[in-house]
């Protein structure tokens, strides 16, 4: 016994079926160009989550602070990184290698949650403890303090002694007068 076709299929159900089957293979016996559809695209996501939330996503786009705000933020922390207390362009060691710590402005209240740039969020960080914090929320800046570093001893990141950084930072120096 042959198997029905398509169409044939199509006749035996409701008219309206019959009339979506026969116009969609139809489709392959027509030229391309005939059946141009026409329909609204998906919203955007910004559309999306403007409709969703009332705001738009993102509102301000993430930026670093004004020279103004950094000079301030670098003498209230004194240089240092809020969250290890090491000055930056101190060397520490990861994995028996020294690394220089190097600045990065961090949003306290990550912008993915506060999506401000506002100068009050704005704190010195060294680069290593913005890499460990990432996006992370914490309550006060004692949790976070605390949370990296015990982020440092597992990641085996260690201070150097005083006197042992100064002929570490000199070797580099003279290192880099060297090179061309």
């Amino acid at each position: 016994m042959d198997k029905p076709t398509r169409r044939a299929r199509a006749s035996q159900t409701d008219p309206e079926v019959q009339r979506v089957v026969t116009e969609f293979w139809d489709t392959f016996d027509q030229p391309a160009d005939r059946y141009v559809v026409e329909h609204t695209p998906p919203p955007t996501v910004r559309e999306a989550y403007l409709e969703i939330y009332g705001r738009p996503l993102g509102g301000a786009s993430r930026q670093f602070p004004r020279p103004v705000d950094k000079e301030r933020i670098r003498e209230r922390q004194g240089n240092r990184c809020l969250y290890c207390d090491e000055l930056i362009g101190s060397l520490v060691l990861r994995r028996n290698e020294p690394i220089e710590l190097r600045t990065a402005w961090d949003h306290f209240i990550p912008y993915a949650y506060a999506q401000r740039n506002g100068h009050d969020n704005w704190v010195l960080a060294c680069h290593l403890c913005n890499l460990i914090k990432h996006a992370k929320m914490f309550q006060t800046v004692m949790e976070a303090q605390q949370f990296i570093q015990a982020r440092w001893v597992e990641k085996r990141i260690e201070r150097l002694d005083p006197a042992l950084q100064a002929v570490l930072m000199r070797e580099r120096m003279a290192a880099r007068e060297i090179t061309p």
